[in-house]
């Protein structure tokens, strides 16, 4: 974990950095993401957290106001793009309930708000051209069948 004043290294569990004294960001959290973290932690990362209700219903709102801007544009650019296709949007609501905790827990932690993987960004940004194109014919036939 860094300290947000400083930037120096703190171990898990510091209440204050040890360089400056500035209070650890975990400290301002509520009892709920203490103890979500803490389980992750003691399971060394295995355990991902529990099911997020709040997550599930509003993904791309909820990782906005955690502060994962980048994880929530994604998610709208999901919804937005697969929005005519039935349960394509289902799949960006799952994900926010089953890995929101996760996410939090590592945007916290680390600061890692997306993938730090090349190979998967890779994969999200081809995936998303993919719909734009689907999208794109798709509503090019519509238009076609409303000309004709």
């Amino acid at each position: 974990m860094q300290c947000r004043n400083c930037g120096a290294s703190m171990p898990i569990g510091n209440e204050y950095c040890l360089a400056c004294g500035v209070k650890s960001e975990r400290e301002y959290l509520s009892t709920y993401w203490k103890k979500e973290f803490d389980k992750i932690e003691a399971r060394n990362e295995r355990y991902k957290g529990k099911w997020n209700w709040v997550a599930f219903f509003t993904s791309p709102i909820w990782f906005f106001t955690k502060g994962m801007w980048k994880k929530s544009l994604l998610l709208f650019a999901l919804l937005f793009l697969t929005i005519d296709f039935g349960l394509f949007p289902l799949f960006t609501y799952i994900y926010g309930g089953a890995r929101a905790n996760y996410s939090y827990y590592k945007y916290m932690v680390e600061k890692q708000d997306f993938t730090e993987n090349i190979g998967i960004k890779i994969l999200l940004v081809l995936t998303v051209l993919i719909l734009v194109v689907i999208n794109i014919f798709y509503y090019s036939q519509g238009i076609e069948d409303i000309l004709i």
